[in-house]
C-alpha cells in the first residue's frame, strides 16, 4: 500500500526537505495553513502547549505579536519552571489551556525584536543557545554574551541547546557527551547562572535523538530536555521528552492552529 506524504511529513522524515523548508517559512506557512482549517486553538481544554520559535525577521514581528495575542486571549502563559512542575507534580496543571515561549538556537533579533513584544505582553519566555553562535565583544548582526545578559536581566531564562548544534544521532558518545556538558558549563561560565534545561537539536525522537541521549542529558545535570515533537502535554509527561509544537512568525495564524490545537 503506497503512502502519500506531505512536504511537512517529508519534512520530518529527512533532514534536508526539513531544512529547505526552514529557510522559507512563508511557503512552509502555506502549505501547513489548510491542514488548521478542521481545528481551533485551544481554549475548553487543559493541558500545556509548549511553542517553539527560532528567529524572528523584522518583517516577521507582526505575525509573532498576532499569534502571542491570539494565545493570550485563550489561556495563560508559564514560564518553563512552571510547566517542568507542572508535568511532575500530581494535580498541578489547573484547568483551561496553558502556554509556554521558547526559541532556540542563538539570533541577534531576540533582544532587538524579541524581547519588547514580550515586555510589551508581560510574557516569559526560555531561550536555549547553541554556544557557537554566540559571540564576545560587541556584534550588529550576531548574539553576544552581553545580549544574553539583557534577557537574564529582563526576567528571561536561558537553556542549553548544544555547543555546535549538531544532529546527536550523527556522533559519537563522547562526541554527543561534549555536546551536552560543554554548552551547559560555557553558559554557566559566561553568565554565572545554572543551566538546568536542555533542548535537543532539530528535536525529532527517534530521528535526532535517541533513549541514550535522554540518559546523557539527565547524567550531564540537566532536568528537563525538549523535542520538536508536536502535541499537548498533561500531567506525568517525561521531563526528558517534553513537546514543543514548531512554529514560524512568518506563519499565518491558521497555520499555527495546525500545531497549536485541541
Amino acid at each position: 500500500m503506497s503512502t502519500s506524504l506531505t512536504a511537512p511529513r517529508l519534512g520530518a522524515v529527512l533532514p534536508g526537505p526539513r531544512s529547505w523548508l526552514r529557510a522559507r517559512p512563508w511557503l512552509q506557512g502555506l502549505l501547513v495553513a489548510p491542514g488548521g482549517l478542521p481545528h481551533d486553538l485551544p481554549h475548553g481544554v487543559g493541558g500545556i502547549y509548549v511553542l517553539l520559535y527560532h528567529g524572528v525577521e523584522a518583517s516577521h514581528v507582526a505575525g509573532l505579536r498576532s499569534h502571542l495575542e491570539a494565545l493570550v486571549d485563550r489561556g495563560r502563559f508559564l514560564s518553563w519552571d512552571d510547566v517542568v512542575t507542572a508535568v511532575q507534580e500530581p494535580e498541578s496543571i489547573p484547568a483551561g489551556p496553558l502556554f509556554c515561549l521558547s526559541f532556540d538556537d542563538g539570533h541577534k533579533e531576540w533582544v532587538d525584536r524579541v524581547l519588547p513584544l514580550l515586555q510589551e505582553h508581560n510574557l516569559p519566555a526560555t531561550f536555549f543557545l547553541a554556544t557557537d553562535r554566540v559571540v564576545t565583544g560587541t556584534s550588529r548582526t550576531s548574539l553576544t554574551w552581553r545580549d544574553c545578559a539583557e534577557l537574564v536581566g529582563a526576567g528571561m531564562a536561558i537553556g542549553s541547546h548544544t555547543v555546535t548544534h549538531r544532529r546527536l544521532t550523527g556522533l559519537s558518545d563522547a562526541e554527543a557527551s561534549y555536546e551536552l556538558t560543554g554548552s551547559k558549563e560555557i553558559i554557566e561560565q559566561r553568565l554565572g547562572l545554572q543551566v538546568r534545561d536542555f533542548s535537543y537539536p532539530f528535536g525529532l525522537p527517534g530521528l535526532d535523538y535517541t533513549a541514550r541521549h535522554r540518559e546523557m542529558a539527565s547524567a550531564a545535570g540537566y532536568r528537563s530536555a525538549a523535542s520538536a515533537l508536536p502535541g499537548r502535554m498533561e500531567r506525568g509527561h517525561s521531563v526528558f521528552d517534553l513537546r514543543r509544537c514548531g512554529l514560524s512568525p512568518a506563519w499565518p495564524v491558521l497555520a499555527m492552529r495546525k500545531r497549536v490545537h485541541e
